[in-house]
C-alpha cells in the first residue's frame, strides 16, 4: 500500500497537469475554429470529407496535440455508443 502523502501528491500532479492540458485545448479549439495552422489548408477540409474523424484527428491533430486527445476520446465515445445503438436494434 502506497502512503497518503505520496499518492496526495500524484493525485495534485495530475490534476496539475489535466489543468495545463485543458488550457492548452482551449488555445487549440480556437485554432480549429479560426482555421489557422494545419486548419487553414483547404487540402485539410477537403479530406475531412473522406475520412472518418477519428482518422481527420489522427492525420491533423499533431499540431494541437491537447486537442487530439479530446477529439480522438469523443470520437471514441462515439463509436461506442453507435456500436451499442446497433447491438439494440438486431
Amino acid at each position: 500500500m502506497f502512503p497518503y502523502a505520496e499518492v496526495k501528491a500524484a493525485y495534485e500532479a495530475e490534476c496539475e497537469n489535466l489543468k495545463v492540458r485543458c488550457a492548452n485545448a482551449k488555445v487549440q479549439l480556437l485554432q480549429y475554429k479560426n482555421k489557422e495552422g494545419v486548419f487553414a489548408r483547404e487540402i485539410t477540409w477537403t479530406n475531412a470529407k473522406r475520412v472518418s474523424a477519428a482518422d481527420f484527428w489522427a492525420l491533423y491533430g499533431s499540431e494541437v496535440p491537447d486537442l487530439q486527445v479530446v477529439a480522438m476520446r469523443a470520437c471514441a465515445q462515439s463509436c461506442a455508443a453507435t456500436a451499442s445503438e446497433s447491438e439494440g436494434t438486431r
